[in-house]
């Protein structure tokens, strides 16, 4: 299970997520680090998600399937992904398979595509609203621990891409301190119409936060610049 963080400004949109993926074993529980859990679509946007990481990467290889991306072909993708997961899984696999979403940032929107976690609009696909932060919980945190992180996160003074990620990391921080499903190595991943974009960066958050409250956002395009070639590549895995 994974935390995914959003943030859908007028100017720009961001992704944060942690890179755990867990093993299960008749003793314990195995943790890797080292998952990349978001996808980079070339010239559209980035894919990622929460729950089953089967249904993120089905969901990424089918849209990269369409030469012209719209939100319909995003939610077809889904519906698609989904069903070959649904049609080999037992009852137990599928309630945690119909919990499981998939994020999808362009530069215009965020969505987010899911079979239950929208039930009360009738849908398994909505839009992150303008200048709110959407989090994703991982399922080991409690409805109390939810709604004191939720309370930290009401008030930004300034929208700046600077005190919106700073904000989101320091959530992040949070989350990834009392879950263990969630690493404290983060990946953002961010779309802008007056940055250079796209950007990503992986790192751990207390890293990347020391770096953010001593230098503008900005000095950060150094540590974003190594990833290029990284990111560029990613298109078409």
């Amino acid at each position: 299970m994974s935390t995914i963080l959003s943030y859908n400004a007028d100017k720009f949109k961001i992704l944060i997520s942690d890179t755990r993926t867990t093993k299960f074993t008749t003793e314990s529980k195995i943790f890797d680090d080292s998952t990349l859990k978001i996808h980079y679509i070339n010239n559209y946007g980035f894919c990622t998600g929460i729950g089953i990481g089967e249904l993120v990467r089905n969901t990424f290889n089918e849209i990269l399937t369409y030469h012209s991306i719209d939100n319909t072909v995003l939610q077809k993708a889904f519906r698609i992904a989904h069903k070959s997961i649904q049609d080999e899984c037992d009852e137990e696999v599928l309630d945690f398979l119909n919990q499981s979403a998939v994020i999808v940032s362009n530069i215009n929107a965020i969505n987010l595509f899911s079979k239950c976690l929208f039930q009360h609009v009738n849908s398994d696909s909505v839009s992150i609203k303008k200048n709110q932060l959407n989090i994703q919980f991982p399922f080991d945190i409690t409805n109390e621990e939810k709604e004191r992180i939720h309370l930290l996160t009401q008030t930004i003074p300034e929208p700046t891409i600077e005190n919106v990620l700073l904000l989101m990391l320091n959530t992040f921080k949070e989350i990834s301190d009392i879950s263990e499903d969630v690493s404290h190595i983060c990946s953002i991943a961010i779309l802008g119409q007056e940055i250079e974009s796209p950007f990503f960066i992986q790192n751990n958050v207390n890293e990347i936060i020391n770096i953010l409250k001593e230098n503008s956002f900005h000095i950060l395009k150094n540590e974003f610049e190594q990833y290029k070639t990284q990111l560029i590549s990613w298109e078409n895995t």
